[in-house]
């Protein structure tokens, strides 16, 4: 069985594949201890998720997104994110993407069925652990946090961005799956 502990720090040559690493921190939380533990496998589950949901968007914005681990390579992962939006002259490029997966999950149940298979077909066969739609409620509102939170302290840049109403629909989202998170 794989060691899914491992701890690898950001600088490290392992971590190669930028924006995948960047997705991952989002919900890195969710790798360690408490009842909803999520083994670090579904990593490539979501490689197999983003690189269909962004084409060969996936790899120019991976080579982008190397500067979260130039500036920022021994920093731990749930630090990532906070960083980021901190970053003015930093942060549009992950806001797109962010914003663009969020509004992929609002456009009904197959872009959630396709994650959620894409995770438990890269799950190894002998391993017990099976990403269920309460773990993908959870990991959505990791990732999408920080989002949430840009969305209410700045809906104005928001909306420059995409358009009237980009900042409500985020909260909308991230609040309606906040409501299905609740057991």
């Amino acid at each position: 069985m794989p060691d899914d502990t491992d701890q690898t720090p950001m600088n490290s040559e392992k971590r190669s594949k930028y924006l995948l690493r960047l997705v991952c921190c989002g919900f890195s939380s969710a790798f360690t201890g408490g009842p909803d533990v999520i083994p670090r496998s579904v990593a490539q589950g979501f490689d197999v998720f983003l690189d269909a949901a962004l084409g060969q968007a996936y790899g120019l914005l991976s080579d982008r997104f190397s500067f979260v681990y130039d500036d920022f390579g021994d920093c731990p992962d749930e630090e990532c994110w906070p960083r980021i939006f901190k970053d003015e002259l930093r942060y549009f490029v992950p806001i797109r993407v962010l914003y663009e997966l969020m509004m992929r999950f609002d456009k009904g149940g197959a872009e959630k069925t396709f994650l959620i298979n894409s995770i438990n077909n890269a799950i190894p066969k002998d391993h017990s652990f099976r990403f269920s739609e309460r773990h993908f409620e959870l990991v959505f509102l990791s990732l999408f946090f920080h989002l949430h939170h840009f969305a209410l302290q700045h809906p104005d840049i928001l909306e420059w961005m995409f358009g009237d109403g980009a900042a409500d629909k985020v909260t909308a989202i991230f609040k309606a799956h906040l409501a299905n998170s609740k057991p």
